[in-house]
């Protein structure tokens, strides 16, 4: 069958163009703000005019206009971010600190003299995370320190520290392949199919919506044609009777019950307008439901022919199989099942112990300068003079009393001048103390451990395990009783076409037969056999024997949509493409 969208499209076109023509020369209407009837993000189209349209087109516009589709639209949307929000649980996160601390300790002490003093900056940076599915957490991250101090004991001021060191922790029991962040998105993941299946069982809804209330509409149609072909009939005798009257043919009663016959016949017609105006405002609610104001006017004609049905071949067994494979409702149930399951799986492993087992490898640099206050034990200045024993070395080879010095080494200056301590291998800026990462010369740090927990007697644990299997077993059952109910629909849809199709040919063979009797009437009548009383009766019996055959195709018509509905294969019927319907419109 062609596909519904792009006639709807078109269709809606025309309304915004065609329909709107009447009304140029008028002020368009402002509708109060606030007002259901004004169209957000565009120009509302006047309804007014007449519009032919076909069971296609309805349902085309209808998809793209209707109100409770476009709310189901945003579910399956939803939904998706869902999924991606619980997948965003394992996305690394880079994080960073800064820290300034000025301290004054006040002392007493012969090792410290005066108040020390002590301004330290220290800053991190690193990236951490989760890893997918293994619910381990990783952790790698750089430190860097500084502190200035007036200690005399310390060697260097200001001292650098750096380090870099990465930490795995290893759920080895709960929390292993079954956390809560990968529980998540198995759970997301599904939900956002089951928001599918939905959205697709509300589009189900929405075409036998629409066919229904079309085929409502156009047995109106028709039963307003009954009225008004009623009425003429009615006021058609009347004027006959007046004319028998006045030529004494008949008497002053049969004038009044011809006359009540015509006011029965207007109360009737009025009613048959009521209730077609009604069912076309239902229609336009469905179809063109935001443009629908207070003031239009648009009329609908149906161009379906009722009259027009097949006759088909009915196989509950065939249409039961259908229903089970396409059904969205026992999708939805089924994918439920699934998450009950995961559910069920996620809390047997809360049950168990926390073991976790944490592996933490770094290493550590360390860089500085000399601290410019006195140490305790005084000053230290050039190494003590070592004399050597030499023979034949006179004085200019640098010898005293025959004993030679040993060089003294290179004297280290403070910001003051004065020889001070020169700690070996220790650079002097902060960059240097990362000199020695990743080297053999470098400073590392490794560990290992693990922790243990035990819940004692873990009543929750084994409380959320029964829960659990409880629901797995609940969602079975739903999915089993959705099936015994699928059935029934289906039964009962196939008994009411099959009903439907029979009902059509007697209340085809009981209009004959009224329409022949209301014409014997007629012609009993004319030759003085008969009372307009009587022919009014003949007549109304035809009448209802004609709502009788509409009635009787409007329920075949319904059967149809409902047995589509019932198999689930509404949408193929009608050639809707879910996935064209799916995507948010203006």
């Amino acid at each position: 069958m062609p596909r519904l969208l792009p006639i709807g499209l078109a269709t809606l076109v025309w309304l915004a163009a065609g329909l709107a023509l009447p009304a140029l020369a008028e002020e368009p209407e402002t509708p109060p703000e606030g007002s259901s009837a004004a169209v957000p993000g565009g120009t509302q189209p006047d309804l007014r005019g007449e519009l032919a349209l076909s069971l296609h087109d309805a349902i085309a516009m209808g998809i793209e206009n209707n109100l409770d589709v476009e709310v189901v639209r945003h579910d399956p949307l939803i939904a998706e971010q869902d999924h991606r929000a619980a997948r965003g649980a394992h996305d690394p996160n880079l994080y960073g600190s800064f820290k300034y601390e000025s301290r004054e300790t006040p002392t007493a002490s012969a090792l410290q003299s005066g108040a020390l003093v002590e301004r330290e900056t220290t800053g991190a940076a690193g990236l951490t995370g989760l890893i997918p599915k293994l619910g381990w957490t990783y952790d790698l991250g750089f430190t860097g320190r500084r502190i200035q101090t007036t200690s005399s004991i310390s060697e260097l001021s200001p001292q650098y520290n750096s380090g870099i060191k990465g930490t795995l922790t290893m759920p080895i029991l709960k929390g292993f392949l079954w956390g809560q962040a990968w529980t998540q998105v198995k759970l997301t993941g599904i939900g956002s199919h089951i928001s599918q299946e939905q959205f697709r069982r509300q589009l189900m809804d929405t075409v036998q919506g629409i066919e229904q209330s079309y085929w409502a509409l156009s047995a109106e149609l028709q039963n307003r044609a009954v009225a008004v072909k009623s009425l003429e009939t009615a006021r058609a005798l009347l004027s006959q009777t007046n004319a028998q009257y006045e030529v004494g043919v008949v008497s002053r009663v049969e004038v009044t019950e011809a006359e009540a016959g015509v006011a029965d016949r207007e109360f009737r017609n009025i009613t048959a307008d009521n209730r077609y105006e009604n069912s076309e405002d239902t229609l336009i609610d469905q179809v063109l439901g935001p443009y629908l104001a207070p003031t239009s006017t648009l009329k609908i004609v149906p161009t379906d022919d009722p009259n027009q049905y097949v006759r088909f071949q009915l196989d509950p067994e065939s249409s039961a199989e259908k229903a089970f494979k396409k059904r969205p409702e026992l999708e939805i149930a089924r994918r439920q099942v699934a998450q009950s399951r995961i559910n069920a799986k996620f809390a047997r492993n809360q049950r168990l112990p926390q073991l976790d087992v944490e592996a933490a490898y770094g290493f550590n640099g360390l860089a500085g300068k000399t601290n410019p206050t006195p140490p305790i034990f005084g000053g230290v200045t050039e190494p003590a003079v070592e004399p050597i024993p030499l023979e034949g070395v006179d004085s200019v080879g640098g010898s005293i009393n025959g004993v030679a010095n040993r060089p003294t080494e290179v004297p280290v200056l403070n910001d003051q001048g004065e020889r001070v301590r020169a700690p070996a291998n220790i650079g002097r800026t902060f960059s240097s103390a990362d000199d020695d990462f990743f080297s053999a010369d470098g400073a590392k740090t490794w560990s290992a451990g693990a922790t243990l927990r035990i819940p004692f007697p873990n009543r929750t644990g084994r409380a959320g395990v029964t829960k659990a299997d409880l629901e797995v077993r609940k969602a079975r059952t739903q999915v089993r009783r959705l099936e015994q109910q699928i059935v029934i629909e289906v039964r009962k849809a196939v008994r009411n076409l099959k009903s439907a199709q029979l009902g059509i040919d007697a209340a085809e063979r009981r209009r004959i037969a009224a329409k022949e009797q209301e014409r014997a009437e007629q012609i009993r009548l004319e030759h003085g056999e008969s009372t307009p009383f009587d022919v009014l009766q003949r007549e109304e019996v035809l009448v209802e024997a004609q709502s009788q055959k509409i009635g009787a195709l409007q329920v075949y018509h319904n059967s149809v949509a409902a047995l589509n509905r019932a198999q689930g294969t509404i949408l193929e019927d009608r050639g809707v493409v879910v996935d064209e319907a799916r995507p948010l419109r203006k």
